[in-house]
Parts: structure tokens; C-alpha cells; sequence
């Protein structure tokens, strides 16, 4: 089956060839390094999904050599991976291109540390995390929030809350919105950081690999990663614990998602933009989206809440969906997932603060 990832070779990236960037391009530098990436994509039959994970290295002048290991619909095996190219313009719009095509677009921030990209062509989800610092077991420590979404006997879209103890293993609850239903309970597991930042781990029972940020605020996993596992991918924020407001969400976000949209068909769309937080409750979101009709204009408005604890609700208007997530202590990246309401679409959105 071919995949439809942004690391893989597809009909589409073979029948492209090499090709060069297209021009009136500038700030290649920016995405410049070796990044973790995890990402998640389906057809729009959502019971076809992939999920990838592994690291890229980005040379700063526009060539991008990914190493990736895929979980196509629970078969694993390493990615095909060919080099190619991405342009990055003066307001943070990135673009992966095939010859002349562009096959995914996003955003990247001013530093270069984290980017969010969606396909235009197939629904999709790619977070891109800079590698960068050393770290050890006990830079995990804290309150993290889980965003999650994958697909097991149908779509899902998983949101939990677990205290890691620095030393190794974690435990919290969690929930489970499976087609618009919900199952929840206890969860708990054991994690491992090697010194570049390389996560290893188990949630419900599976294992996935991914990294973490400089910080350690951020995290990011894909996997299953052995053979009958279903695909999934988790996005982890560490909560402040105490102190969060409404004012901790103020500002530009870059921001990209991947959902569900419960009906007879059960479409999966993916999408990507701009978010702009008022720091008071109230937020905007304009980009694009990504499913069966193609790729089009998204503009909405929403209301959020910041709790003491860094939790985060956030609702985009007239769906009545109250994704539940949370923000990191310093406001940066902030994750939510859900929906929490009964009948409500899977979802998982990953924000960072341009």
C-alpha cells in the first residue's frame, strides 16, 4: 500500500522526481538542523491510516533527508526515504515540494524549533520538533497532558492526563472518543530519554518512539511500533501544575490538525492555519483544510479556558465539541483533543506560538 506521508515515497514523490524549490523563497535557514518528526495521516476511509515516526535532517538551503519508520495500517516498516525539497517564506509558510509540486504546507516558527504541516492532497498531520540539548529520564518529570488520535476498530481520538516521576515510569486517567463514543480509565507506563532527546514508551499497552524539546515541555510519539498494532500518534504537553490563565494562550499560534467527521461515510479532513488567541477566552482560526472535496479556505472563531493547572478547553464554535488539552508553562505549544461531548467528531490539534 503506498503511504501518504510527507517521509515516504509515494506515487505521487516518484513521479515527481528532484527537481528545485521554486523561487521568491527566503529564511531556508530557519528550517535548518535535525528534527523529530511523528505524523499521522488517512484516506479519506478513515479505517486506512498511517502513522510515522523517526528523525530529518534539514541543511538549511532547501534539501531535506528523512529517516522514518511507518505504521501503515498496522504493518511497520521503514520508510523508502528520498531526499527533496522545502521552501520557507519571510511569514513562517513552509512548503515541501516534488519537482514543481507542493505536496504539504505549514507553518514554522521564527526559530526554526517546531513546525506543523498538512498535505494537500490527503488528510494529514505532520509535527516537526528541532533536536537540540541534552537530556535524561528526569527531565520528564510533572503533570503532562496527552493528545492523541489513530484508528482501532474505527476513528479515535484519545485525551489524558498523567503525572511522570522523573524516574521512569508514569500514571493518570484518560478517555477515549471512538466514533463519537467514549470508554475511559486508569493509565499508566514506563518511559525512557536517551541524551539527544529520544523518547521510548508504552501508552495502553503499545509501544511508541518519538523525542522531546529542548525543554522537555514538549513531546511527541508514533507508533504502534511492532506489526499488528494499530497506527497511532500522541502529542504530550507538560502542564505548569499551578499559576495557568486564560492569558497563558495570547497570541499568533501556527496550528494543524486532523480529524473525523462523523456521518455515513465518516470522512476524515485534515487542517492547518493561523490561530490567534486573545488572551481572554476568545480565539480566531484562518487556513485551510484538506478531505475528499480537495483543499479549502477555513475560517472559524472559538472561545478556550486556562485552568490553574494549565488544562486547557477549547471549542470551536457552533460544534459544541470541548477538546480538552493543555498549555505548557511557558505558553509556547498547547495540544487538545477530544471531543469530550457525546456524538462529537475525533479530533487533535497541536498549536505553537509563532
Amino acid at each position: 500500500m503506498c503511504r501518504y506521508l510527507v517521509l515516504t515515497v509515494c506515487l505521487l514523490l516518484a513521479s515527481c522526481g528532484g527537481g528545485s524549490g521554486g523561487g521568491g523563497s527566503t529564511g531556508l535557514s530557519t528550517l535548518q538542523g535535525t528534527y523529530w518528526v511523528v505524523s499521522l495521516g488517512a484516506t479519506t476511509n478513515p479505517s486506512d491510516a498511517t502513522t510515522t515516526w523517526g528523525t530529518m535532517v534539514a541543511d538549511g538551503a532547501g534539501t531535506i533527508s528523512p529517516s522514518t519508520i511507518s505504521n501503515d495500517d498496522t504493518s511497520v516498516s521503514p520508510d523508502l526515504s528520498t531526499d527533496f525539497n522545502y521552501e520557507v517564506d519571510g511569514n513562517g509558510e513552509i512548503r515541501l515540494v516534488a519537482g514543481a509540486l507542493v505536496v504539504y504546507r505549514g507553518r514554522i516558527s521564527d526559530d526554526g524549533r517546531y513546525a506543523v504541516l498538512s498535505a494537500l492532497t490527503l488528510p494529514s498531520v505532520v509535527v516537526l520538533v528541532r533536536r537540540e540539548g541534552a537530556h535524561n529520564v528526569a527531565g520528564l518529570t510533572g503533570p503532562y497532558e496527552f493528545a492523541g488520535a489513530g484508528f482501532a476498530a474505527g476513528p479515535a481520538a484519545y485525551y489524558m492526563s498523567a503525572t511522570f516521576d522523573g524516574a521512569g515510569g508514569y500514571a493518570g486517567t484518560g478517555a477515549v472518543n471512538e466514533a463519537g463514543s467514549f470508554d475511559g480509565g486508569t493509565i499508566g507506563g514506563l518511559y525512557s530519554v536517551t541524551s539527544s532527546g529520544a523518547v521510548t514508551t508504552d501508552v495502553l499497552g503499545l509501544p511508541f518512539i518519538g523525542g522531546v524539546s529542548s525543554d522537555d515541555n514538549f513531546m511527541l510519539l508514533g507508533g504502534g511500533t511492532t506489526n499488528g498494532n494499530n497506527p497511532l500518534a500522541w502529542f504530550l504537553v507538560r502542564r505548569a501544575g499551578a499559576g495557568g490563565a486564560n492569558s497563558l494562550l495570547s497570541g499568533t499560534y501556527y496550528a494543524c490538525g486532523v480529524e473525523t467527521v462523523l456521518g455515513i461515510t465518516d470522512e476524515a479532513q485534515s487542517f492547518w492555519g493561523v490561530v490567534r488567541a486573545d488572551g481572554s477566552g476568545g480565539f480566531t482560526m484562518q487556513g485551510q483544510t484538506t478531505g475528499a472535496g480537495g483543499v479549502a479556505p477555513l475560517s472559524i472563531a472559538g472561545t478556550y479556558s486556562v485552568a490553574a493547572s494549565g488544562a486547557l478547553t477549547f471549542d470551536r464554535a457552533g460544534l459544541g465539541e470541548n477538546l480538552s488539552g493543555g498549555v505548557s508553562p511557558d505558553g509556547r505549544v498547547a495540544i487538545a483533543s477530544g471531543g469530550t461531548v457525546l456524538n462529537s467528531n475525533p479530533v487533535v490539534i497541536v498549536m505553537f506560538r509563532r
